[in-house]
């Protein structure tokens, strides 16, 4: 990340008092140390200094000076940050500068109840100072009183990856994720880094209905995301694929699969997607928000027939498709067959995506992509870029923007050619 000559604002939303300061001092500093615990300080008083100056934003090298660190000292104690969720970096795509918001540390209750954080914090002070750090909070409680960005930020997975990978290994039946009570009033990582209505939405098209309030729900879901921050779909679809309707909630040992499932596949999507924008990315997810249907009125302005209506539920029940894949496909084939969706077109695709276990908007749009790198049939420095049309759907009455696969117009990128390719990969 470049910050030269960078200016930078800082938000705060909750507030962040003496006691969080203990705790950030006791239970945050032993993983991230005294450097970046200086910079989060830092960072608050920043914020303060701000609403009393009312000042035009100042560069970031201010902050090297503040802090007595080099840019590369500065980044990795800011990742360190982000990974322990005290800081959420977003960047301006416009002109890159940074906007920091500063989470306050979790209260000491769902520190200990979050499994990764707790048995980091054990490995990094030892049993008797870990004990004696647990007594010490064991009574206390806190008096707390209840431009277009995009957000960079890293996860605990990738800063800490020895500590994660030793609490995975050590811990009996891979129970990372159990749900032990907690009864803090404090807002929960779920609630701060997640749109949980979104997330209602989203299982509710499976009859699925929560209590994100509910402690065993909220932990399950706190405890995965202090390992990455993972996007309300991802959320959504680990909450279906886990929940059971019999006893009306997470099967904690399925929920448990499916995140350590997706930990050891991000690390190959990150490589995957690597050709992908900021924009591209928000598109797949948007891909993967709506169900084929919707998505078909949206990008067709009209109503699926019979036949498009059985064609697409064959290759979703034949190949596994999930709905981004689904999505990506139809507007892939929209773009390259005159505004049609021709189902026989996205089925021979979808074998090959099937064929190469690649089950996500990001990862098929970034395929199609680097097959037609591979073919050369465009030139090199021409990038995927989202047209500005917009289109309001009729029977959706919602705006949608299409994604532009124009590039593959030009020298026409066959069926064959995606096979042929598929298949040399």
């Amino acid at each position: 990340m470049i910050f030269i000559d960078k200016k930078y604002t800082i938000n705060i939303t909750e507030r962040i008092d003496e006691f969080d300061r203990t705790i950030l001092l006791n239970l945050y500093q032993p993983i991230i140390g005294s450097s970046a615990t200086g910079l989060y300080l830092t960072l608050i008083q920043e914020f303060e200094l701000s609403q009393k100056i009312n000042s035009m934003p100042f560069t970031i090298e201010r902050l090297f000076n503040l802090t007595s660190t080099t840019d590369k000292q500065f980044e990795r104690n800011l990742k360190k940050l982000e990974a322990l969720k005290l800081v959420k970096t977003l960047i301006a795509k416009a002109t890159g500068d940074c906007k920091f918001n500063i989470l306050a540390p979790l209260s000491p209750k769902d520190f200990f109840a979050n499994e990764v954080f707790n048995k980091t914090l054990s490995k990094k002070l030892g049993e008797e100072n870990y004990e004696a750090t647990k007594f010490i909070f064991k009574e206390r409680s806190s008096k707390r009183n209840e431009e277009d960005f995009e957000e960079v930020s890293v996860d605990f997975a990738e800063i800490f990856e020895e500590e994660f990978n030793t609490i995975t290994k050590t811990t009996n039946n891979m129970a990372l994720f159990t749900a032990p009570s907690s009864k803090s009033k404090r807002a929960k990582l779920c609630q701060k880094l997640l749109d949980l209505d979104k997330v209602a939405e989203l299982i509710y098209q499976e009859n699925i209905v929560m209590d994100f309030e509910d402690e065993y729900t909220a932990n399950l879901l706190s405890t995965a995301l202090a390992v990455r921050s993972f996007s309300e779909s991802q959320i959504a679809e680990m909450i279906i694929t886990s929940y059971s309707f019999e006893n009306r909630e997470i099967n904690e040992k399925i929920f448990e699969i499916e995140v350590l499932k997706a930990l050891k596949a991000s690390k190959g999507l990150r490589e995957i997607t690597l050709g992908l924008s900021p924009a591209e990315v928000k598109k797949a997810e948007e891909m993967s928000f709506y169900d084929w249907e919707t998505y078909y009125e949206m990008l067709t302005n009209s109503l699926p027939s019979s036949i498009i209506k059985n064609g697409i539920r064959d290759i979703i029940n034949k190949y596994k498709s999930t709905k981004g894949v689904i999505n990506c496909l139809m507007e892939f084939s929209f773009l390259k067959n005159e505004g049609k969706v021709i189902v026989n077109y996205i089925s021979k695709i979808a074998q090959t995506l099937y064929e190469e276990n690649l089950n996500s908007a990001q990862q098929v749009m970034a395929f199609l992509k680097g097959a037609n790198k591979t073919a050369k049939r465009v030139k090199k420095s021409e990038t995927i870029v989202k047209t500005s049309t917009v289109l309001t759907s009729q029977t959706t009455d919602m705006e949608f923007e299409k994604f532009d696969f124009k590039q593959y117009e030009n020298e026409e990128l066959t069926d064959n050619d995606i096979l042929i390719i598929a298949n040399n990969m």
